[in-house]
């Protein structure tokens, strides 16, 4: 019999506040030596698309031509770069998703669809979903000062700013400039926002002073990231709910960061 095809919306299963939180505290490889993979990885493509995603959702705008373009577009930056012998290949296209054979071509599509939407009326949150889709896949090819310029003008969006932040601080340490990238990502460890997970961004300068080889700098930072998870235990009673949905993630991350301050201190 055969195999029912999977719905997108069953593809991304609580697309921000799990699978982003999850992203944003794994880091599998140093941008010095890997950084083409890193800025191409999940951590900026897959997370946006996933929190785009979740806003979508939320806003409930999937019913106009311009969202459904956007849809369209978030698909194009999803979609992985398969050769045509490929195995994975067949599958994404059976369950009606988009491949591409090289890189150029994916970015070439995602071009001509966020120009395609700019030619319409679109709100401002469509806009600047798109701008934060064609500056990731500039990071993504190595066009660092047109990536950065589109994403210092998203800082003022707060559906956007961590995840710009959070991108022009790997691109800065991906570029050789640390002394940018500290000041970012210390900016990132500050924000107060609903698109970064408390604490993402105190784990995201740890990581970085990890990469960096600054042990104490980095084990400050996973202290205060664990007390902030501490404090988050405590919650007022109209916050239990919320709380409880959160656990899973919050146990799994207090884990990790236990587990990173006892290796740092041995």
């Amino acid at each position: 019999m055969a195999g029912r095809k999977l719905k997108k919306v069953e593809m991304r299963r609580d697309p921000f506040r799990e699978f982003l939180a999850r992203t944003f505290t794994t880091t599998e490889n140093s941008l010095e030596h890997h950084w083409q993979a890193y800025i191409g990885g999940f951590i900026i493509v897959v997370a946006a698309v996933a929190g785009i995603y979740y806003y979508i959702d939320y806003l409930q705008e999937k019913k106009d031509r311009s969202s459904a373009l956007l849809s369209e577009i978030m698909d194009t930056a999803d979609a992985p770069v398969l050769p045509a012998g490929d195995p994975q290949r067949a599958d994404y296209l059976k369950n009606g998703m988009k491949v591409f054979n090289t890189t150029e071509e994916r970015s070439s599509e995602l071009k001509k669809k966020i120009e395609e939407l700019g030619t319409r009326g679109t709100s401002d949150y469509q806009e600047n979903a798109a701008s934060y889709l064609r500056a990731s896949d500039l990071a993504r090819n190595g066009s660092y000062p047109e990536s950065l310029k589109l994403l210092e003008a998203l800082e003022s969006d707060r559906s956007f700013a961590a995840l710009s932040l959070s991108l022009q601080a790997r691109i800065h340490e991906a570029m050789g400039d640390t002394a940018k990238a500290e000041t970012i990502f210390t900016r990132l460890s500050t924000l107060k926002s609903a698109t970064l997970p408390s604490p993402m961004g105190l784990t995201l300068l740890a990581e970085f002073y990890e990469r960096q080889g600054k042990k104490s700098e980095a084990l400050k930072a996973y202290e205060d990231a664990l007390k902030v998870i501490s404090d988050a235990k405590v919650q007022p009673a109209d916050k239990k709910d919320q709380a409880a949905a959160q656990s899973q993630q919050r146990d799994s991350m207090e884990t990790r960061l236990k587990e990173r301050v006892k290796e740092l201190k041995a």
